[in-house]
């Protein structure tokens, strides 16, 4: 088939196989573009359900115009077999994209919002994918998803709804999934009516999707198993470990969309596409933007925004030039951490407009009252320090009895002394009035310093002042201010919003003024993130291997090495799978104190669980998979840690592989106890496993009894202890 002309079409390579095809890259002879030609296999030639199958895929996609959805160009026949001419991408399926690590989330809801927009299209035009999964989203150079192999989409009769859909149509999908061999890699991402070959609708898909937004933000995939008969049983009957449980830096409310997402319950799922695109779409900007919530406020990158009244207005404060501090309003230059700390209090909306009105007038009135009284304050103060100021002056170095003319004594007063009147325009200083007849303006009553040169101050005495020629006493020591530490924390807020440069020249600029600042391992870590986010791994690797060698015992270096284990995997190298490992390794032995810990063994055991590693366990004395070994670490060294639900999870389906129920109900007993509102039903299994498996009724009957009544199988439960 290379360089052969098909059609207008010149084969250049074959690119791709697979059970329902061959694509080759090949060249459009006529525009000069390239583009890519998918040849159905000449044994399915013949078979009238596969060749409907790709007809339908290029009609489906071709009907769509979405920037998407792969872009069909032409359909033929050529030495009697059928071939498809689409767009040519240049980049990598999203399962390879992923590669078993978690996206950057800021990348995960950039693709998640594409992918979304695109199937809200086929939506919108009656047209169902329902083979939604990781191998048939691509992921070009540029960034963009692709939503491609429409070959399983269902075109509704009514174009308006794709509501309805027959069950024949999908059980007949599901047997070219069997025929072709593809029935393992595509029940992963079945719904639980699909896989129940029901009448399908549009949340099919969105299920599907949930799937794929689940594994882009664990790495993992949320039902798997050795078999499609344990696979199906997961979608059905099982509730995949929380994603903060593996992957703790994905924010709640993406958990609680992705949850929303994949509910085995249609009717509670989402019911359409486009509003699982505007939470998703939601939660990206805000992200973006800086803005957080807080309370009744949503605290953005321009200041402090109250939160819309029922009148429909919003009062917006912004940054302006310094005025009095009020009750209506919080500096927007104020930080997150002082906007959350300090008391807010907002003017309630009133009910009668003319109340509101008059109310702002007061307002406005007192605030004017202020500023007009501080106004003469500050010009009575400027008079004060201003003034002539010859009388009553003490002697420094002399005693009071050398001085030529002693001074007048002013006769005593009472508390608050008056001052002399200021006489405007006096030529020469002129001496103070008898306290009687002494008589002030009344603004003058608000200058601080009124009673500074006060007749009614007694004399020093000479043996507290210093004598004369004495060294003045030095000043305290003024500590210096962490300029990395204030950079740090500038720092973090630009780096979420994506203003990488400015974060890499404050953090820089403070680490060359103090490279010896307590705060300049936490400098370097974020210095190597923004390089991490900004894609540059090899800037990133070195900057984190420096971080690691200038602190060796410092915490941060655990965070280095953890993100030098996801970054290794991602290169070339061909031991890259053994050094993320040994990274790991180091954190598990250096900082088994840190929270970083569980982590990193988990993601150890993940890499295991991939490459298939098996060692002797000295525990079981046996052969068995390295993953149950680093599992076991986990769930005895750090019971309560995150990461260890997940791991006592695996470790119960390890045990039941190696026929171990004994060692299976433990693991689920100790999910149980560890983790009382998980959503895995454990201790339910583990008095299956122990009535079952085992035949201890005692136990069984206990492990029923501790099921707790927000669990679904609550019920089942209770009938079981009158059983027993």
């Amino acid at each position: 088939m290379i360089g052969q002309v098909v059609s207008h079409y010149r084969v250049i390579e074959q690119i791709g196989a697979g059970g329902m095809g061959v694509v080759y890259r090949a060249e459009d002879t006529r525009l000069g573009r390239p583009l890519v030609l998918k040849f159905l296999p000449a044994a399915l030639s013949r078979d009238p359900m596969a060749l409907e199958r790709f007809e339908r895929e290029a009609k489906a996609a071709s009907s769509m115009n979405h920037p998407g959805i792969c872009t069909v160009y032409d359909i033929g026949e050529f030495e009697g077999q059928q071939y498809i001419a689409m767009e040519y991408l240049e980049g990598q399926p999203l399962d390879r994209f992923i590669g078993h690590k978690p996206l950057p989330l800021s990348v995960m809801l950039d693709l998640g919002v594409q992918i979304t927009d695109a199937i809200e299209l086929a939506h919108s035009q009656g047209i169902l994918h329902r083979d939604i999964k990781p191998a048939n989203i691509f992921i070009t150079r540029r960034g963009h998803a692709k939503v491609l192999d429409f070959g399983l989409a269902k075109l509704a009769a009514d174009r308006s709804s794709a509501a309805g859909l027959d069950a024949t149509a999908q059980t007949v999908g599901a047997q070219l999934l069997t025929t072709v061999g593809m029935a393992v890699g595509t029940v992963a991402y079945m719904s639980p009516e699909q896989a129940r070959g029901e009448d399908l609708d549009t949340r099919t898909d969105l299920f599907s999707l949930g799937v794929v937004l689940h594994e882009m933000a664990t790495g993992r995939q949320a039902f798997s198993g050795p078999t499609a008969a344990v696979v199906f049983d997961a979608i059905l009957n099982r509730t995949p470990p929380p994603i903060v449980s593996v992957n703790p830096e994905v924010p709640l409310e993406l958990e609680r969309i992705i949850d929303k997402a994949i509910e085995k319950d249609r009717m509670l799922r989402y019911q359409h596409a486009a509003d699982l695109k505007s939470d998703l779409a939601r939660l990206k900007r805000d992200r973006e933007s800086g803005r957080v919530s807080i309370g009744g406020l949503s605290e953005s990158r321009s200041g402090v925004r109250p939160a819309a009244t029922d009148s429909g207005s919003t009062p917006e404060v912004v940054a302006a030039a310094p005025a009095p501090p009020s009750s209506e309003a919080v500096p927007a230059a104020a930080s997150s951490a002082a906007a959350i700390s300090a008391p807010v209090t907002l003017p309630a909306p009133q009910p009668v407009p003319a109340q509101t009105k008059a109310k702002k007038s007061n307002t406005t009135a007192i605030a004017a009252a202020v500023v007009g009284v501080l106004a003469v304050g500050g010009v009575a103060v400027g008079y004060v320090l201003t003034r002539p100021t010859v009388e009553f002056q003490a002697p420094v170095s002399e005693p009071p009895a050398a001085a030529a003319t002693p001074a007048p004594v002013a006769p005593p007063v009472t508390d608050p002394p008056p001052a002399p009147e200021p006489i405007a325009g006096s030529p020469k200083p002129v001496a103070p009035a008898p306290p009687e007849a002494t008589t002030l303006p009344a603004p003058a009553k608000l200058v601080p310093a009124a009673g500074r040169r006060t007749p009614a101050a007694p004399p020093p005495v000479a043996s507290a002042s210093p004598p004369a020629g004495a060294p003045k006493p030095a000043p305290p020591p003024v500590a210096e201010p962490d300029l990395v530490a204030r950079a740090v924390e500038a720092a973090l807020p630009a780096i979420e919003r994506g203003q990488f440069d400015i974060a890499l020249t404050g953090l820089q600029s403070a680490l060359g003024e103090q490279p010896t600042s307590p705060s300049a391992s936490r400098a370097r870590l974020l210095i190597a993130r923004v390089y991490d986010r900004q894609g540059r791994t090899d800037a990133a690797l070195a900057a984190y291997a420096d971080l690691r060698a200038t602190y060796p015992k410092d915490p941060a270096s655990a965070d280095a090495l953890l993100r030098m284990a996801d970054l290794v995997q991602t290169t070339r190298q061909p031991d890259r799978m053994k050094l993320a490992r040994s990274y790991l390794d180091q954190i598990v032995a250096n900082f088994p104190t840190t929270s970083v810990a569980p982590r990193a063994l988990a993601q150890r055991a993940t890499i295991e669980e991939r490459e298939d590693l098996k060692v002797t366990d000295p525990v079981l004395q046996r052969v068995v998979p390295a993953a149950l070994v680093s599992y076991r670490q986990l769930t005895e060294a750090y019971p309560q840690a995150a990461p260890a639900e997940a791991a006592f999870i695996q470790l119960a389906r390890f045990y039941d592989d190696m026929k171990r129920y004994d060692l299976q109900a433990q693991a689920l007993a100790a999910l149980g106890s560890s983790f009382p509102k998980t959503r895995h039903d454990a201790w339910w299994e583990a008095g299956e496993v122990y009535e079952r498996r085992l035949r201890d009724a005692a136990k069984a009957k206990d492990a029923y009894s501790r099921v707790p009544a927000t669990s679904r199988r609550y019920r089942d439960a209770q009938k079981k202890l009158s059983e027993l």
